[in-house]
């Protein structure tokens, strides 16, 4: 069963307004109340939406209900032949059942799709109506076991057979009803029911004179949202002495059919010889014999059943003649087709009649299906139809493992598309994606059924190459190049040429682990495109540039640690004002530590984040810590007053995405952005010019001030300064260690600073390392100073109690 997006069939059961059992029918189904619809199954919410609840039912389906007014005389219901006009019903016919409820207004709606089979729908209408007969008789009812409050709930009069009519009763209470010798069995049944899902009994009961009847049940638990039963509900029949006969054991095996089955399992009952005496029309449909064709044959010839595993066939017979408990298998049917089944063979009691014995089949065709697309998608690219990264990853280790064992030789190619960005760039991601399905098709077309190809990741796919020597995949690896570079994808009169980067790696008895034989792959390729791309390296183990690789990929392997566990340290290095009316600032710095705990700086890791696109994903880590650190200790003694100073890449300042995020972090931590600057580099300001004037315009705005780092640094400082609106400038070190004995570094910094005067800009110069520079800077009229003579960075906590 499919679930509704909106609203799922356990999140319906959850908010059941009605009976459980009600929500486990396999037919569509409606409650109404006055005529309102009061509650709708999970399969009428998929035909009709669950909007279908809260409407009067003859205005909501005027198109169904003027054929279909139910009895109130007699208290029957009433089935015509309908066509539904719109919806996922649309075109299919109906047979609609009105059946009375308790209350004089309510009443429950059954839609029985009819569309096939004519002599279906007048099965269904009389066994509905049998079970009509039955509730107004008191032969029959449903009833509800609460299986965490351990209450039995009954909604109509128990079966006569109980003497009385009971509405709620402990489920003690309730075992009181049964026949002593009955009660262990009840309760070993409720327990196996609660496990398989499933309640299937014929039991002693007895009424309130002492005397002695047989009841059958029947009931299915109903599970929550995470697969728990919850409630076991189902119908109660009481068997009377005017029931013994053979056409009353029929009409109860047909009551049972239309209430609990549902009409989903096929149901055969044989004689004790093994010949077919009923067969009801679900049974008729997955055999393909119709049931006057069946009746009197033997159930071998009509109920033809393989093992699943081993093929053979399986003895459908009574008793010990058959085989024994339920199992899944194949039916041969009529025509010669096969259908997945689970079968089991059940012996039914019945009093002063000999026992009855049944074949139950319930169809697995759906459910196989539904197995088989959830395989596919849990291994294969959603995308191109290849395995994904996991699914390669895993047949790679058996190749490897392979090749150690058999001394076999393998190899991997690591594919990477050259230059696809542009036609994202340029045609967007509809675009892009429609060029990856088409390589994809490309590469299924070259390779043979032994070979594995994979999706990795963006543009990047594996091909696992079996037996196959190190001469040969190259042989191979060139020509899949040549074929892509033969390649042209076309999207809107635009056609482009594609090439591709390959990094081979042989797989032989030395090979390692299945992350080390990616990553040489991967390395190998990262060469590949390094020397113009469109070629083939090979991979060695003993190349300068693949070993920078390695551990470059190594470092980002860190560094998404450190993003996924959030293991970042935050540290400060206070910005002192030369003048005692201007703020204090921390500038904050960002720590990692790596597998040995060594702590690395930024200067190490931050070159291979951005190159590897997780400069933002940074940057928001550290907005996101800073204003919560701002939010809780803002006014500790070390904060009290003091701004944030922020560092952003040039990734972030060029991500549209960015913005928002921080408006958003600045919403949730109620953190005043004037407490907070941001410090930018002078060339991502300038190569992000557009998007960085929108970013620092808009949290101006807000209050926030923005710093320029490493001014002069650059050959364009002073052209560009006029065009970008911040509050401070940071001059470059470079200029400010040099300054007591360079005069012309000296006059640098004294223009710098009487440029930022005039633009009315704050100034600060870095490295600041003696006190004699510190004094000089003074003598300038330098607003800030920095650095380890002015105070070395600390970790935030302890940043956070020091004092002036």
């Amino acid at each position: 069963m499919t679930e509704n997006p909106a609203r799922s069939e356990a999140a319906v059961v959850e908010a059941a307004p009605g009976p459980r059992w009600f929500y486990t029918l396999e037919l569509p189904a409606l409650q109404l109340r006055a005529g309102e619809v009061t509650a709708a199954n999970g399969r009428a919410v998929e035909l009709f939406g669950d909007r279908v609840v809260g409407g009067a039912f003859d205005e909501r389906f005027s198109a169904l209900a003027h054929v279909a007014a139910p009895s109130k005389e007699t208290g029957e219901g009433a089935s015509r032949k309908v066509r539904a006009l719109a919806g996922p019903a649309a075109g299919r016919r109906y047979a609609l059942h009105r059946q009375a409820g308790q209350g004089h207004d309510e009443e429950t709606i059954l839609l029985l799709d009819v569309t096939r089979d004519s002599r279906l729908e007048e099965a269904l209408t009389n066994r509905l109506r049998e079970v009509n007969r039955a509730h107004r008789s008191g032969r029959l009812t449903s009833w509800e076991l609460d299986l965490k409050r351990l209450r039995v709930t009954v909604p109509h009069r128990l079966p006569e057979a109980f003497g009385s009519v009971l509405r709620s009763l402990a489920f003690e209470e309730a075992m009181a009803l049964f026949h002593p010798d009955s009660v262990g069995e009840v309760r070993n049944a409720v327990r196996r029911a609660i496990e398989s899902g499933r309640l299937r009994l014929e039991v002693r009961v007895l009424d309130a004179s002492g005397g002695e009847h047989w009841v059958l049940l029947r009931g299915a638990t109903t599970k929550n949202a995470k697969g728990d039963p919850v409630t076991l509900s189902g119908v109660a029949i009481g068997i009377t002495d005017e029931t013994r006969g053979q056409n009353q054991v029929e009409e109860q095996l047909a009551l049972q059919l239309a209430l609990l089955d549902h009409l989903a399992d096929g149901v055969v009952r044989m004689s004790a010889d093994g010949t077919i005496v009923a067969i009801n029309s679900s049974a008729e449909r997955m055999t393909r014999w119709r049931s006057e064709e069946a009746l009197g044959r033997p159930v071998q010839t009509v109920v033809h059943l393989v093992d699943d595993k081993t093929g053979e066939r399986l003895r459908v017979q009574p008793e010990e003649r058959g085989f024994e408990g339920s199992m899944n298998s194949r039916l041969i049917r009529r025509d010669g087709t096969e259908l997945p089944v689970r079968c089991e063979i059940r012996k039914l009691m019945m009093p002063a009649s000999d026992p009855a014995w049944v074949v139950e089949m319930r169809d697995l065709s759906e459910l196989r299906g539904l197995e088989s697309q959830m395989l596919f998608r849990a291994t294969h690219d959603g995308l191109t139809g290849l395995f994904d990264r996991v699914e390669f990853e895993r047949r790679l280790g058996e190749a490897l493992a392979d090749a150690r064992g058999e001394q076999h030789t393998h190899a991997l190619c690591y594919v990477d598309l050259d230059n696809f960005k542009i036609i994202n760039d340029t045609c967007g991601h509809l675009a892009g994606d429609e060029m990856l399905k088409q390589i994809g098709s490309l590469l299924r077309c070259n390779f043979r059924g032994s070979d594995t190809l994979g999706r990795l990741g963006g543009d990047e796919f594996g091909i696992l190459l079996t037996d196959c020597p190190l001469q040969k995949a190259t042989d191979i690896a060139h020509s899949l190049c040549k074929d892509i570079k033969m390649f042209r994808f076309s999207w809107d009169d635009k056609v482009f040429n594609v090439t591709a980067s390959v990094g081979l790696v042989s797989l032989d008895g030395q090979a390692a682990s299945v992350a080390e034989v990616i990553g040489a792959a991967d390395g190998a390729c990262y060469i590949a495109k390094q020397k113009g791309a469109n070629r083939v390296e090979i991979y060695r183990p003993d190349d300068s540039v693949l070993s920078e690789r390695r551990d470059q990929l190594q470092l980002i392997q860190v560094v998404q640690n450190a993003l996924a566990t959030d293991t970042f340290e935050l540290y400060g290095q206070p910005i002192e004002p030369l003048y005692s009316s201007e703020r204090r600032i921390i500038e904050l710095l960002l720590r990692m530590r790596d597998e040995q705990d060594r702590m690395v700086l930024p200067a190490e890791f931050m070159r291979v984040a951005e190159a590897h696109g997780l400069a933002v994903l940074i940057d928001r880590w550290v907005v996101r810590k800073a204003l919560a650190e701002l939010a809780v200790h803002g006014n500790a003694p070390g904060f009290a007053g003091v701004a944030f100073a922020i560092n952003l890449s040039g990734q972030s300042l060029g991500d549209e995405t960015f913005l928002q995020y921080v408006l958003e972090q600045f919403e949730t931590s109620r953190v005043d952005p004037a407490r907070v600057y941001f410090e930018i580099t002078e060339t991502a300001a300038i190569s992000n010019l557009g998007r960085a004037m929108r970013f620092i315009t808009e949290l101006r705005g807000q209050g926030s001030v923005f710093v320029l780092d490493d001014f002069g640094a650059g050959l364009s400082s002073f052209g560009y300064l006029r065009n970008l609106p911040v509050g401070l400038i940071k001059i470059d070190g470079q200029f400010v260690k040099g300054l007591t004995r360079d005069p012309i570094q000296r006059a640098l910094v004294e223009a710098i600073n009487q440029i930022g005067q005039v633009m009315q800009m704050k100034t600060v110069a870095e490295s600041v390392e003696d006190e004699p520079t510190l004094k000089a800077l003074s003598a300038i009229k330098v607003d800030y100073a920095q650095g380890f003579h002015v105070a070395r960075p600390a970790a935030l906590s302890v940043l956070r109690e020091r004092t002036r």
